[in-house]
């Protein structure tokens, strides 16, 4: 099971507690957005054709202005 499977619990009324952003973003703009989060000190920890998943040493959600 692909680590994007959450998707189906929430459309089965399954609730999900997570504390994460999730982005819709097109094909062709991955490596902008893998820079800008890299930039901004997140490292890519899982990737497959369809989900990128970053984490922040810091652990919580911040970009510079």
């Amino acid at each position: 099971m692909e680590r994007d499977d959450g998707f189906a619990l929430g459309i089965l009324g399954v609730p999900r507690a997570t504390v994460d952003l999730d982005f819709l973003v097109l094909k062709e703009d991955l490596p902008k957005i893998d820079k800008i989060m890299q930039t901004n000190g997140y490292e890519c920890r899982y990737r497959t054709e369809n989900v990128s998943q970053y984490i922040s040493p810091l652990n919580i959600l911040k970009f510079k202005q």
